[in-house]
């Protein structure tokens, strides 16, 4: 009988320990939650004893980018179209490896030849395009042996690239070029300009010799101003501006001149019509004193009375030309 409690005890435990155990389900275990990861920062390379040039290389960055933008201006793009994709394709790819971790001293010698490139572009498009200019106003003669050198040198940028040669030497034969160009372009609008300067003196002194700086003020001080201006342009070295500054101050000053012998003529002409006109007064004057003589206003009278309207006439007329 006690075994059959004790049994019954046994089954009655588990019982409640099975459906205890089944009511409390157990937590379930919590999902890992997975942090963002960062890109690694890539870094160039400095080796053990070399000195960071990080900051030197930014600045070539700078510099190159601004003297490719001075070049593409010139016109460096189509004038050495050959040239400029040689120079830009060989610094993109520098700079790519440089970005990806690359050594600091082989991009920095490459980026230094990059700017020296990309100067040398420039002053050969200056170069190149001051040689039309020479060739189409006929300047060679100012300076041939000038001329020819710098025609030779820039011959001899386009070889230089062919050959893969240094930035430093190409620089050095580009600006080379540049200065001989430079010197015969400049010889040659010197001449003509200071022709045209002479040619604006004589006009101008006619016109002076006429008082058009009263006949016509506008005019003339608009002429002044043009002829300042080509000044500055030339100082500036602005030739090509500066002499069609010359060109317009002559004609200004032409036009000056012109307005105001025309109106000078004008002026001349109605003078004469009203002295015509006093004449006749003074003519009628003489005649009707004839034929009924005025006792009272002797002929004597009568004349200078004409005689002050013809000077009254034209003071006039002269205060008219002045004002204009």
């Amino acid at each position: 009988m006690i075994l059959k409690k004790v049994l019954f005890s046994l089954v009655c435990v588990l019982l409640i320990f099975t459906f205890g155990c089944k009511s409390t389900p157990e937590p379930e275990p919590p999902v890992p939650v997975e942090e963002p990861k960062e890109e690694p920062v890539v870094e160039p390379v400095v080796e053990p004893g070399k000195a960071d040039l990080s900051n030197e290389n930014a600045q070539l960055v700078n510099q190159i980018a601004n003297a490719k933008e001075k070049a593409i201006s010139v016109g460096a793009k189509d004038a050495f179209a050959t040239e400029f994709d040689y120079v830009s394709s060989a610094y993109d790819k520098a700079k790519k490896e440089y970005d990806a971790g690359g050594d600091q001293e082989v991009f920095n010698a490459k980026a230094k030849e990059t700017l020296q490139l990309y100067q040398a572009l420039e002053l050969a498009t200056y170069s190149k395009n001051m040689k039309a200019s020479i060739e189409t106003m006929d300047f060679a003669k100012y300076d041939e042996a000038k001329y020819t050198s710098g025609k030779a040198n820039l011959d001899k940028v386009s070889k230089l690239f062919a050959d893969k040669a240094s930035g430093a030497e190409i620089f050095a034969t580009a600006q080379a070029s540049y200065n001989d160009m430079k010197a015969v372009y400049k010889a040659g609008y010197t001449a003509i300009c200071d022709a045209k300067k002479v040619n604006i003196a004589d006009v101008k002194k006619q016109a002076d010799d006429i008082k058009a700086s009263r006949g016509d003020k506008e005019g003339y001080a608009q002429a002044l101003t043009l002829y300042e201006v080509a000044n500055a342009n030339f100082a500036a070295e602005k030739y090509e501006e500066a002499y069609k500054g010359y060109e317009t101050t002559l004609v200004a000053f032409t036009g000056v001149y012109e307005t105001v012998v025309e109106k000078r003529r004008l002026a001349e002409e109605a003078i004469a019509r009203a002295k015509e006109k006093a004449n006749k007064v003074h003519q009628y004057a003489q005649e009707a004193d004839v034929i009924a003589p005025l006792p009272n206003k002797p002929e004597d009278e009568i004349i200078e009375a004409v005689d002050a309207v013809i000077k009254e006439t034209e003071k006039v007329i002269d205060s008219e030309v002045d004002a204009k």
